[in-house]
C-alpha cells in the first residue's frame, strides 16, 4: 500500500527542466548573436562561472534577487512563468500543513536535506546514477521521473 500523496513540491531545475542543456544553449546563442566562437571550451567556462554563482549564493555569498520581494511580488514573478498552467495551486505561506506532502528533486544538500529537516518525505531525481554515499537518505529515489508513477 502506497502512502498518498496530497502536495507535492517539485524542485525546478534540473528536475523538471533539463536546467544544464537550456544553459549551454543558451551561452551558445548568446555568443554566435555577438558574433564570437561559440566553442566547447568557451561554453564550458561560461558553465564553470555560473555554477560557481550558484555555489556562492548557496553559501550566502550572493543575496537571493527575490529575497526581499513582498509575497505579492514573488506571486506575480511565478505566475508569469511557463509552468504556471501545470498548476492548480501555488503557495508562499511560510507555515504549511506538511502532512501528506512529498518534495521532488536533484539534490541531496538542498531538496532531501529539506524534506528530512521538515519532516517532509523525500524523492531524490538522481538522473546521473550517483552513488549517494552522504548520510541523507531520501524516502525515494528515482532514475526517471516516470518511475514517480509507482510512488505516487
Amino acid at each position: 500500500m502506497h502512502k498518498i500523496y496530497k502536495k507535492i513540491l517539485f524542485d525546478l531545475d534540473n528536475t523538471l527542466v533539463d536546467d544544464d542543456e537550456n544553459r549551454r544553449y543558451a551561452i551558445k546563442q548568446i555568443l554566435l548573436e555577438r558574433k564570437e566562437a561559440a566553442t566547447k571550451k568557451r561554453i564550458e567556462e561560461f558553465i564553470d562561472l555560473d555554477n560557481q554563482f550558484w555555489k556562492d549564493r548557496v553559501e550566502g555569498k550572493i543575496k537571493d534577487p527575490y529575497e526581499f520581494k513582498s509575497d505579492e511580488d514573488k506571486t506575480k514573478w511565478v505566475r508569469a512563468q511557463r509552468f504556471m498552467k501545470y498548476f492548480k495551486d501555488i503557495s508562499f505561506e511560510e507555515s504549511v500543513e506538511i502532512n501528506g506532502m512529498i518534495i521532488i528533486g536533484d539534490e541531496l544538500e538542498k531538496d532531501v536535506l529539506g524534506g528530512i529537516k521538515n519532516g517532509i518525505d523525500s524523492c531524490w531525481f538522481n538522473m546521473k546514477n550517483i552513488v549517494n554515499n552522504s548520510s541523507l537518505k531520501p524516502t525515494y529515489e528515482i532514475n526517471n521521473l516516470l518511475e514517480l508513477k509507482n510512488i505516487l
